[in-house]
């Protein structure tokens, strides 16, 4: 990171592309938060707000904890599979840090990049360290195709209101299935094929092919480890999706719960999409697309999309008294972590919990 800083220094080409594309994400969220509001109307959501139970602010707001607590369990029981080591509060600061950065600057790759930093940090080589984040977050974006899967079985309404949503979700998991057969099953074939392509190679770009190989493949057939971590994100992805249906009951929002089973999992999917800042607009107009449908206002639906925003940046203002106050080993990071919030493409936070 720090050549490519040095390379942005000497040209000032990659910075302007930058610029180009933080100023082109923000005339999204502009624009897309400007359509909803002319359809919604402004003084209807903030009479929607006026509304809201406190109880059940409140109880979304006790989420939190549980669910840092559980995210945190599934980056321990990955790193450790691999022989990393880290002390189970630095963990926790850590990523209270990571939502600080990825919800509160420009981006939303710097979470991920403190948290590669502190795996690193555990004994783990550059390229496990960035194996651990990435199955940490494939097994969550598995939990929640799985439960996307089992609401749409269940809730045959859904279907009926968006016959398409089948194919996404069935195409999700096709995709998802064969990425898990890829990289944690052990395959001769594959191997044989991958060894041919090495030999292919220049000798200068054999080492890289390794550390990429061993990075890909690191969790091959660590099959108890992954059912767990698997587990665990099923744990997570529950407290998201408990963590909506509390901020829409404080909206007097009234669906069944079992429709947030496939809504939340398919809006955080959209909001991955970097095409906004950091979810900005985007968000707004999935859930009027979502709720909707169900007899809820607009308003009702954009003030829902703001409760649960203003819920992810307490949670990132929490994790900026962390940064600011009480984690001096992130002051050394704090570059290389900046320069990854400008990535084009990153998962958003999963939902208002991790």
């Amino acid at each position: 990171m720090e050549a490519i800083a040095d390379t942005d220094a000497r040209t000032g080409a990659p910075p302007r592309r930058r610029a180009l594309l933080l100023a082109a994400k923000l005339a999204v969220s502009v624009a897309l938060v400007a359509w909803i509001l002319h359809r919604a109307g402004l003084r209807e959501v903030g009479h929607a707000f006026r509304t809201a139970d406190p109880f059940f602010v409140f109880l979304s707001f006790c989420l939190f904890p549980l669910g840092w607590i559980v995210s945190v369990a599934r980056w321990r029981l990955l790193m450790k599979a691999l022989g990393g080591e880290s002390d189970y509060g630095l963990v926790m600061r850590s990523f209270l840090v990571g939502i600080f950065f990825n919800n509160l600057l420009p981006g939303t790759m710097g979470g991920d990049a403190v948290r590669v930093y502190q795996t690193a940090r555990s004994g783990l080589s550059g390229a496990r360290s960035v194996a651990v984040i990435v199955i940490d977050r494939f097994l969550g974006l598995m939990a929640l195709l799985l439960f996307a899967a089992v609401a749409l079985v269940a809730e045959g309404n859904a279907v009926r209101r968006s016959p398409s949503l089948p194919y996404w979700v069935g195409g999700g998991i096709a995709i998802a299935l064969l990425s898990s057969w890829l990289l944690f099953t052990p395959s001769s074939r594959v191997a044989a094929l991958l060894g041919r392509l090495r030999a292919a190679l220049p000798e200068r770009f054999r080492g890289l092919f390794d550390r990429v190989f061993d990075a890909l493949f690191a969790f091959q057939g660590r099959y108890g480890v992954l059912a767990k971590g698997f587990l665990i994100s099923i744990a997570v992805q529950a407290l998201v999706i408990t963590n909506a249906i509390c901020l829409t009951s404080a909206l007097h929002i009234r669906v069944a719960p079992i429709n947030y089973f496939f809504m939340v999992p398919l809006a955080l999917f959209a909001m991955m999409a970097p095409v906004s800042i950091n979810g900005v607009g985007v968000r707004e107009s999935v859930w009027v697309f979502f709720l909707v449908p169900f007899g809820v206002a607009a308003s009702t639906a954009v003030a829902y999309a703001w409760l649960d925003y203003g819920m992810i940046l307490v949670q990132a203002l929490i994790g900026w008294a962390v940064y600011a106050f009480s984690y001096r080993p992130w002051k050394a990071a704090a570059t290389a972590a900046s320069a990854a919030n400008t990535a084009t493409a990153a998962p958003v936070s999963e939902g208002a919990i991790s």
